[in-house]
């Protein structure tokens, strides 16, 4: 059986030191906001994630209607869930954008 421990420190840092600090944690929150908006700008284009079967990239316009959860591929025969297969489009269109973004 593991048994973890917290140790709880306070630091009382100097006039410099505390400046240091403000200053470290301001730029690195400026970085992380900044980043955080070119994500959110790329994702928030329209992406139909649960109208396109994502292994054979048919595109069911029929699937608009939130109440149908399960559809037919009539391009494969292949019958899925909506979440599932949703969930997996956006995975992927991920992986995509995350790819492209690397290789610049």
């Amino acid at each position: 059986m593991n048994t973890y421990k917290a140790y709880k420190f306070r630091i009382y840092p100097n006039r410099e030191q505390k400046i240091m600090i403000d200053k470290t944690f301001g730029c690195t929150r400026f970085v992380f906001n900044k980043f955080l908006s070119e994500r959110k700008e790329k994702y928030e284009k329209y992406f139909p994630s649960s109208q396109v079967y994502n292994r054979c990239e048919y595109k069911n316009e029929e699937v608009k209607d939130l109440s149908v959860r399960k559809w037919i591929c009539p391009r494969c025969g292949f019958e899925h869930d909506r979440d599932i297969n949703a969930s997996e489009n956006i995975m992927f269109e991920g992986l995509k954008i995350y790819m492209k973004e690397s290789m610049i």
